[in-house]
């Protein structure tokens, strides 16, 4: 128990079958879920999913003040030891929402992508821990975590049957916001890093380089992807004239992770996912 990874995932696990004993005692609409849907193991996998994106975003900001230059270095080596544990809380949870992942299989939706892009994560960011390498476009990728809770509640909101209310729309456009922040800009601001490190990127074997830019280019088409998809639907709730129009559409399956999760690769107002669309909903990526 003594390493991170390990602790992390315990952790989290742990998290998810508490959600799963306490929730039927504080939520009344969690007995509408569909368990043969598998919701009522969604709401709990969400609840972790938001456990882990403000213990990961507390961190990585953490890390951050204690050492700036991960933010503007040149050297693709530097590394701290918070930004090293933060690779590996974040490896830890992952590993465990997998296996959550293949145990519920096509019971949730997107899991095709879901398990892409869980593999490709461990891929990564196991060689980036490893390797010591990396730290600061990992660190700024893993802030992409702040717009999960937003996520997490638009789903937790419709299955409230609060979908039409104030307060849904009112998450819906700070989902927006905080997608853009962190989702679209600062990930974009990964690879003005990745350039000013690339004398040291070059001095990795080719499969690591390989991996590493299939790994960032995938997660940057799918925030943009993502984000296009969220305007679609901000742009509907706010011009229409009728509540349905509230729901926005959801973002593809992929989305979980990272960075983002389920709630964003729901396609249907029943379905569960934890990263999602602005005003009406996806499932969640690195």
């Amino acid at each position: 128990m003594s390493d991170p990874i390990v602790w992390s995932a315990f952790t989290f696990q742990a998290s998810f079958w508490l959600s799963l004993c306490v929730a039927p005692l504080c939520f009344s609409h969690y007995h509408r879920l569909d368990s043969t849907k598998g919701e009522k193991a969604y709401w709990a996998a969400t609840f972790s999913g938001v456990l882990h994106a403000i213990l990961i975003v507390a961190l990585c900001v953490l890390a951050l003040y204690d050492s700036p230059e991960l933010m503007s270095s040149s050297n693709f080596f530097q590394a701290s030891e918070l930004s090293q544990l933060c690779c590996k809380v974040f490896i830890g949870y992952i590993l465990q929402d997998f296996c959550l992942s293949l145990y519920y299989w096509s019971t949730w939706p997107g899991w095709e992508a879901n398990l892409i892009h869980h593999v490709m994560v461990l891929i990564v960011w196991w060689q980036l821990t490893q390797g010591g390498y990396a730290q600061g476009p990992a660190t700024i990728s893993m802030l992409c975590e702040s717009s999960t809770p937003f996520v997490a509640m638009r789903w937790y909101l419709d299955k409230a049957g609060m979908k039409t209310g104030k307060v849904y729309l009112a998450n819906g456009m700070l989902m927006m916001i905080s997608f853009f922040i962190f989702r679209v800009c600062l990930y974009t601001y990964m690879a003005v890093l990745i350039y000013r490190t690339q004398e040291g990127f070059f001095t990795i074997p080719m499969l690591n380089r390989c991996l590493f830019l299939v790994g960032y280019l995938g997660g940057a088409g799918l925030q943009y992807f993502w984000f296009a998809k969220i305007l679609r639907g901000a742009y509907k709730a706010l011009t229409s004239s009728t509540p349905k129009s509230h729901a926005a559409e959801r973002p593809p399956a992929a989305a979980r992770e990272s960075h983002t999760g389920k709630a964003l690769l729901a396609t249907e107002p029943t379905a569960t996912s934890k990263e999602g669309d602005a005003t009406s909903g996806e499932k969640d990526v690195k």
